[in-house]
């Protein structure tokens, strides 16, 4: 473009404030600067976190920020990005919360989470994941082994369902000598940067528990790594089978398999993460297990079960469940955690209000997220 083409306040973002771009052509032409790279990398992470902030608080329409996300096609910027895979993250988070879209009389409707994926997928991360790939270049600097580990991250996210993106993930997985035996020998078929896509990848098509009860058994060993263990943990709750993840759960009570004290959170967090059925199932389990929870961290510092309560409570951003956490800790006080409570259940409000926003604006981001796949 010409000098002069598109005009950014704050440029450099040299000073704390968020901007609302109102003119159509204003920022289109930014849009346009994004995608050719013209604006530098510091103004097109400020341009997308103010677009997400904006639009968490209410001034920015959820559909007028698709094109604003797709502008990052062809993004090279380890740092643009980290931002780009938070955004993308809670965004995702949000949109799982939101029920099919029924664009005609007696339809299925149309659900938002899979057209999101389809479009930012294809558009953005797939063009990027095929640029970088999944390997290590010989001279790759540390911002490139940034970028791509970054990007093999968010393709383990949009790109879960792509038959390339699966059959890489299974055959890492497949050459992996397991985690004890990597680091005696040395191994490196499977990076520490891709462990956690790769696992997450795998479990999800993990039609008969194979793949899980690997993983649980490497975790179980006493010479694993325990970098290795806690990215095992991270990664179990991506199961789909329901008596899989209640398992997962339970590694955070006393028992033959349960986790190290400091780790307690992790599988909590591993199934309150993966989808709003697991943010259900973490929060009932909480409720359920929370005595012998307490129990277990009794004398421990009270951090700890605030990371519990974070994990179990924090998954599912509805108003309703807002307020059961506050009934719970109202009923049954935390010691010392009060304010830590506090703190979950306003952040817990806080992304309602973005589920909120995307639930009334469903139609106009869908045909958005439609014209992107087209």
């Amino acid at each position: 473009p010409e000098v002069g083409t598109w005009l950014k306040f704050n440029f450099g973002q040299v000073a704390p404030y968020r901007v609302l771009y109102n003119s159509t052509s204003m920022r289109n032409a930014l849009y346009a600067g994004i995608a050719s790279g013209e604006v530098p990398a510091i103004d097109r992470i400020g341009l997308l976190l103010d677009g997400f902030a904006l639009t968490k608080q209410g001034s920015f329409k959820p559909a007028e920020l698709v094109p604003l996300l797709l502008a990052f096609r062809g993004e090279q910027n380890a740092h643009a990005w980290e931002a780009l895979s938070g955004v993308l993250g809670a965004l995702h988070k949000a949109i799982s919360f939101v029920e099919p879209v029924v664009l005609e009389p007696d339809s299925e409707g149309s659900r938002l989470r899979e057209s999101f994926e389809k479009a930012v997928g294809s558009s953005v991360v797939k063009p990027a994941l095929d640029s970088c790939g999944w390997s290590a270049g010989r001279d790759e600097s540390d911002m490139d082994k940034q970028r791509r580990s970054v990007i093999v991250s968010v393709a383990g996210r949009f790109l879960h369902d792509d038959d390339g993106v699966i059959a890489e993930a299974r055959r890492r997985f497949a050459d992996w000598p397991g985690a004890a035996a990597a680091a005696a020998n040395g191994d490196q078929s499977l990076p520490d940067d891709l462990k956690s896509t790769v696992f997450r990848v795998v479990l999800r098509h993990d039609q008969n528990g194979e793949a899980f009860h690997r993983l649980l058994g490497e975790a179980g060993k006493q010479d694993t790594p325990q970098s290795d263990r806690v990215i095992i943990y991270s990664a179990l709750g991506e199961t789909r089978d329901e008596n899989l993840r209640k398992q997962v759960l339970n590694l955070a009570l006393d028992g033959p398999d349960a986790v190290r004290l400091q780790d307690v959170m992790t599988p909590v967090e591993s199934v309150a993460s993966a989808d709003p059925e697991g943010a259900k199932l973490a929060w009932e389990w909480f409720v359920r297990e929370r005595h012998a929870l307490e129990k277990r961290l009794h004398g421990a510092n009270a951090r700890l079960l605030g990371y519990v309560i974070s994990a179990a409570a924090g998954g599912t951003p509805e108003r309703a469940h807002a307020a059961a956490v506050e009934d719970e800790f109202h009923d049954r006080p935390a010691k010392d955690l009060g304010r830590s409570v506090a703190q979950v259940v306003e952040r817990i409000r806080t992304e309602a209000q973005l589920v909120e926003r995307l639930r009334s604006d469903a139609k106009d981001l869908l045909a958005a997220l439609a014209g992107a796949e087209a």
